[in-house]
Order: C-alpha cells, then sequence, then structure tokens
C-alpha cells in the first residue's frame, strides 16, 4: 500500500486537530505534532497557518465534488442542472460529516481563491449559471445546508425520517 504524501497526511493531522481540540487550537506546532513531524518539516509544506487552512478547506470541497459525481452516477457534462442539484442534495444528506469540517467550512467565509473555487463549485452543481434557481430550489439548498450542519453537530435523524426529509428536499428542488 502506497503511503500518503507529506501533504495529504499534514491535512489529516490538521483535521484531527481540529476534530479533538477544535479550530481555535490550531497550530503549526499542534499540526506538526500530529503529523509526527518538525515545525519545519510542515512548513517545508505550508509556510503559514492561513496557508495550511486554505488547503483544509480546499479538501472540504474536493471531497464535496467527489461526493457529488458519485451521487450524479453519470458524467457530469452530460447532466442537467436540476439533475446536479438533486445529486448536491444527495450527497449533502449523505455526508459523513465531522464536526472539524463545519468549523473549516465556517472559518473559510472569507475573501481569495478558496472562496473562488467554493462558490465556482455551487454554482456549477446547482446549475445557477445555467439557469435562475426557483424559490422552492433555494429553499431546498437551504435545507441540504441545515441537514449537513446538524450533522456536524451530531443532531442526526433517525434513518426513516432523515429519508423522509430527503424526499421533501428532493421534491422542491424539482422547482
Amino acid at each position: 500500500m502506497a503511503r500518503p504524501s507529506s501533504r495529504k497526511k499534514i491535512i489529516a493531522a490538521a483535521n484531527a486537530v481540529i476534530e479533538r481540540d477544535g479550530i481555535a487550537h490550531l497550530t503549526l506546532e499542534s499540526v506538526a505534532a500530529e503529523a509526527g513531524l518538525t515545525k519545519g518539516g510542515l512548513q517545508y509544506h505550508f509556510a503559514s497557518k492561513e496557508e495550511l487552512l486554505d488547503a483544509v478547506e480546499s479538501d472540504v470541497w474536493t471531497q464535496v465534488d467527489a461526493a457529488a459525481t458519485r451521487a450524479l452516477g453519470k458524467d457530469v457534462d452530460l447532466s442537467t442542472p436540476d439533475e446536479r442539484l438533486a445529486a448536491m442534495i444527495r450527497s449533502f444528506a449523505h455526508a459523513d460529516v465531522r464536526t472539524a469540517e463545519l468549523q473549516i467550512v465556517l472559518n473559510g467565509a472569507g475573501e481569495g481563491p478558496v472562496r473562488d473555487n467554493r462558490e465556482a463549485l455551487f454554482r456549477r452543481w446547482s446549475g445557477e449559471d445555467e439557469r435562475p434557481l426557483s424559490p422552492r430550489q433555494w429553499v431546498a439548498l437551504l435545507a441540504s445546508d441545515g441537514l449537513w450542519t446538524r450533522d456536524a453537530l451530531g443532531r442526526g435523524f433517525s434513518e426513516g425520517m432523515r429519508e423522509r426529509i430527503v424526499a421533501a428536499m428532493l421534491d422542491l428542488a424539482e422547482g
């Protein structure tokens, strides 16, 4: 089995520190210790805490994109905006979300390339650039964000209730 790259190992360590101690306690030293590296070894890959947090947030959005692609079940380029919107909602509804991811997303609400990439991802999956979203579709998106957040806070639903909620969101997403 191939060893993970140092960057991936560092990102995983940063996630572990955030999950355990909270984002406010993330330091280059704490991540280096978690990853089994020296601070200098970590700084070879990430010169600052901000650069590390950008990489951690980018990793979250890469995972979101991959999950939505799996939920879509076909080539993204051959899908309609409504199919992509439904796939995004299903992927959020069935994500294995951790508190660390919520903290990372809330922390990354600022400006810059990571924000731009995040916004492009949401426009791509919502189909917002191809047609205006209806109020019902916006409610479905907001509900999927809320369900994802509730899961991150450890306040999930029974599987039966979750499926009924997802069905209602998908009904709204049809416009």
